[in-house]
Formats: C-alpha cells, sequence, structure tokens
C-alpha cells in the first residue's frame, strides 16, 4: 500500500498520530502554529502523494478560543498550501462540529458546533474544515474531510478506561439517563478507513465522510459494562444528561469554558447516532470485524 503511494502525517507527536503513522507507514511530520498569519509552504510535504492531516490539539483544559483557532486553522491552511495539484489530503476533523443531542446524524446534516460541550474546540473544526475547503479548491489538491466520532482502542480511551478503573477499584458510575447513545470509534476502524483512502484514487470532488462503529451502545450498555468490571463496587449516579444542558446554560451566560472533568464527563451526553454506512460502503470495508465484540475486548483488557 504505503510503496505505491508515499504517505505523510502531519501531527504525528499527538497521541492519535503517534499511533497511527508507524501503523500506515506514515512518514511522520510535526507542525504547530504559533502565529495565524504564518502561512509559508511547508518544503517537508513536498513530494508526497497523500497527506493526512491530523495537527491540532484535542479538548484539553486551559486552552482558549484563541489556542484552538489558531492552531487548527492555521495548521490546515499551510498544509494545504504546501501540496501540489492533484495530491491527495485527508483532512481529520471531528463529529463533535454537530453538537449534541442531534439524533440520527449524517455526513450532510448541519453543524450545530454551539451545542457541543467544548464550543471553542468545534468551531475550530469547523471552521478549519472550511478553511482548507476553500485552499484545496484553489490549488487543486484533491480533499477527503473524515469526522470521526470519539475514538477509543489501545492506547486511547480517556473517560472509558478511567471509569472502568474506579470501578475495579470499588467506585461504580452509573450513567444517566440510560437511553443515552454512546456512539464511539473504534482505533482499529480508523485505521482501516485511513488505509483504504491511501489506497484508492484521489477523489475528483471533495468528500466528507462520518466515521463510527457499525454498532451504537446506550448508557445502560456502558453501566453493565462497568457492573461487570467491579460488581462489589458501590454505584455513583452521574446524571450527564443534566450535567450536559447545565454546562451549555452556564457557557452561554457567563462566557467562560468548563472545566476539564466537567467537559469530559459532559462528551458522555452527547446521544448522537452517526451514519457510519457510506463511509465503509465507499471504501468496501467489511463491518463484521468491528463488531459489538471489539468494544467488549476493549474494556476487558
Amino acid at each position: 500500500m504505503s510503496a505505491k503511494r508515499r504517505v505523510a502525517w502531519v501531527g504525528a507527536d499527538g497521541a492519535l498520530g503517534a499511533t497511527l503513522a508507524p501503523a500506515l507507514g506514515a512518514q511522520p511530520l510535526r507542525l504547530r502554529c504559533p502565529d495565524l498569519s504564518d502561512d509559508g509552504p511547508m518544503g517537508e510535504i513536498d513530494g508526497f502523494d497523500v497527506v493526512i492531516d491530523g495537527a491540532g490539539p484535542r479538548v484539553h483544559p486551559g486552552l482558549a478560543w484563541g489556542d484552538y483557532l489558531r492552531e487548527h486553522v492555521g495548521t490546515a491552511t499551510r498544509v494545504a498550501r504546501s501540496m501540489r495539484p492533484g495530491r491527495h489530503l485527508v483532512f481529520i476533523s471531528s463529529a463533535a462540529i454537530y453538537g449534541a443531542g442531534r439524533g440520527d446524524v449524517s455526513a450532510s446534516t448541519a453543524p450545530r458546533p454551539d451545542t457541543f460541550p467544548v464550543p471553542p474546540y468545534a468551531w475550530a473544526k469547523l471552521t478549519a474544515e472550511y478553511a482548507v475547503r476553500a485552499v484545496s479548491a484553489e490549488r487543486g489538491v484533491a480533499l477527503t474531510v473524515l469526522r470521526p466520532s470519539i475514538i477509543y482502542g489501545p492506547g486511547a480511551g480517556g473517560v472509558l478506561v478511567t471509569l472502568r478503573d474506579f470501578a475495579r477499584r470499588g467506585l461504580r458510575a452509573s450513567l444517566l439517563p440510560e437511553s443515552t447513545r454512546q456512539h464511539l470509534l473504534h482505533l482499529h476502524l480508523f485505521q482501516r478507513v485511513l488505509e483504504g483512502l491511501i489506497a484508492v484514487p484521489p477523489p475528483s470532488e471533495t468528500r466528507i465522510f462520518v466515521v463510527a462503529d457499525p454498532f451504537v451502545l446506550t448508557s445502560a450498555e456502558l453501566n453493565a459494562a462497568y457492573m461487570a468490571a467491579g460488581p462489589r463496587a458501590a454505584p455513583l449516579p452521574v446524571p450527564i444528561g443534566l450535567v450536559a444542558r447545565a454546562s451549555r446554560g452556564w457557557q452561554r451566560r457567563t462566557g467562560r469554558d468548563l472545566p476539564g472533568p466537567v467537559a469530559v464527563a459532559a462528551m458522555l451526553g452527547l446521544d448522537n447516532a452517526y451514519d457510519w454506512q457510506p463511509c465503509l460502503a465507499h471504501l468496501g470495508i467489511d463491518p463484521g470485524p468491528f463488531g459489538r465484540r471489539v468494544f467488549d475486548d476493549f474494556l476487558e483488557a
């Protein structure tokens, strides 16, 4: 695969890039954007057939609007400006742009970044999408935009792993309401999607794909998994729906960002279900190996 097309991963110093760049045989490149006006070309990108842009910070305590916008928009536009016409740019955006409480979500669903628990992050991702689409069209660069859901798997999992470990130590979260949908994305499935995009010819027009597991969990199923991890642990009710609603109202009234732990808890209350089928069908990926068992194996590790 990589022998036919030279691949680079921009943002390889991040958690996702550090794991996936070697797995894809991609040349790891680092890029930060301390100055949004710096749009000079990156000479390191020249000569690569496929460039995967995974640069920019994830949701992180202490980052403000300016930090997210500068890093995500600045790096995205600089990468696109550095590529030769006809080459393929794979821009990793985020399903965060859809916000929360949207029900069934497809690539054509209107973005609502203001309803995401951390709006600055979601707005920055959406703004970076618009910027990279404009620059890619100007330069004749083929573009695929990926909007992955929350990623879990080896080396990734965040709050899911934290709650499992708490249960094993004697304190088990009980997420409420139990009907809330938790639609995630396993790291290995995301890797398979990227492998597929590397292998196919560059698209003739911009393609946008939502990427998620071929199954949807509920908070009730997460609660059952945590009960299995710590059957003797004392349950602690966690009203994620209330946290999510209260956090959005608090941010609108105060104009301040959420504290890190609250933002993480609120992301368990997104209650969205993403249309994963178009992406896997386009790339000919069999969803069978990525069924519910991959999540169970992840939590049991």
